[in-house]
């Protein structure tokens, strides 16, 4: 080798070794626990100049491989304000739980001034994973749920009034120019395995609890285009609750939290169900009889969701963060409909 070239490499080595060991040392040595601080702290700095009280806590914050962190024990708590429920009871104080998470920006993308940024995090007995563009960087948001036990998500019970049981997996692909999430466009598939309403303890109005009532599988699928998610198959045929969901569309909006949703939900108890026992037959109404339904008598709101085919009808609607629950009889669909004239 020519003492030229062996010269030229030692000044290129030593500079090196040198910046490999500082990445190395400040790799091990970084002060994560006032990362961890510096987070929380913004974070509700940030909530206060929004005028929200959400508050958020972090057990431990460390690095993951060379270009990530990771944490655990991650708890946000979304005050009576934020937290959706329904529009005829008070809001309740709702937690997001996560029992570990990580976030990582790949490097080979990164060599060639593209940022994409994987995550992924095990929450409410299943797993949350995916990756996002970020910055200029063009590409689809993923995301994939896997196993997630909805009778852990207490925002979902809080909102429904009822125990919810089920099994939760999903794909969400989605294009976003200019990073705008208002000009979204993609698909969603998401099924619900298992899934069933009520418990036989908790009551209704504080009177009689709703068995259990199976709906066997929920599946959902929706397209996005210009920033709106519309649902084109929504369906729960089960054996004891009968759900259909239509009308339904999600406007995507800058930040996330402020997307708006916008559906039709109905559903239906079988007549075999309702036939089940002395506490069905009162809170339901008894197949084949004209004496009015408890389910009818303890609310108003209830019997002004009753349909004529036995469904009760609901419009949900209103930012994802503060979900409003109106009755409704007749969807938008509906509404719309001409109606028969006689002949």
């Amino acid at each position: 080798m020519k003492p030229r070239l062996i010269k030229v490499l030692r000044w290129v080595a030593y500079p090196a070794f040198y910046l490999v060991c500082l990445g190395i040392f400040g790799y091990l040595t970084f002060p994560f626990d006032r990362l961890r601080e510096r987070i929380i702290v913004e974070f509700e700095k940030q909530q206060r100049a929004q005028g929200s009280a959400q508050h958020l806590s972090i057990e431990h914050l460390g690095s993951y491989w060379f270009s990530g962190v990771a944490v655990e024990g991650v708890k946000l708590t979304l005050p009576a304000d934020d937290a959706a429920s329904k529009s005829d009871e008070p809001a309740k104080e709702a937690v997001i739980a996560i029992d570990a998470a990580h976030v990582r920006v790949r490097l080979l993308p990164l060599l060639l001034g593209r940022v994409r940024i994987d995550f992924w995090a095990s929450a409410f007995g299943g797993e949350v994973s995916g990756t996002v563009p970020y910055g200029r960087t063009t590409g689809a948001l993923e995301l994939n749920i896997d196993a997630v036990d909805l009778a852990k998500v207490s925002m979902l019970t809080d909102a429904l009034g009822l125990p919810l049981r089920g099994v939760a997996s999903g794909h969400l692909e989605l294009a976003m120019p200019e990073m705008k999430t208002a000009k979204a466009e993609g698909s969603m598939d998401f099924t619900i395995q298992d899934l069933a309403v009520g418990d036989g303890k908790t009551k209704i109005k504080g009177q009689l609890a709703l068995p259990e009532a199976k709906l066997g599988s929920l599946t959902l699928s929706a397209e996005a285009k210009d920033g709106v998610l519309k649902v084109s198959k929504g369906s729960a045929p089960g054996p004891d609750l009968e759900l259909a969901i239509g009308d339904a569309k999600v406007s995507l909006r800058d930040p996330w939290a402020d997307s708006t949703l916008d559906i039709y939900a109905k559903f239906r108890f079988s007549d075999a169900y309702r036939g089940k026992n002395d506490i069905t037959k009162s809170l339901l109404g008894a197949p084949g009889s004209s004496a009015p339904a408890l389910l009818d008598l303890a609310d108003p709101k209830v019997k002004k969701a009753k349909r004529p085919d036995g469904f009760y009808g609901w419009h949900i609607y209103g930012p994802l963060k503060h979900l409003k629950f109106d009755p409704a009889a007749t969807s938008a669909t509906d509404a719309a409909a001409p109606k028969a004239t006689k002949p």
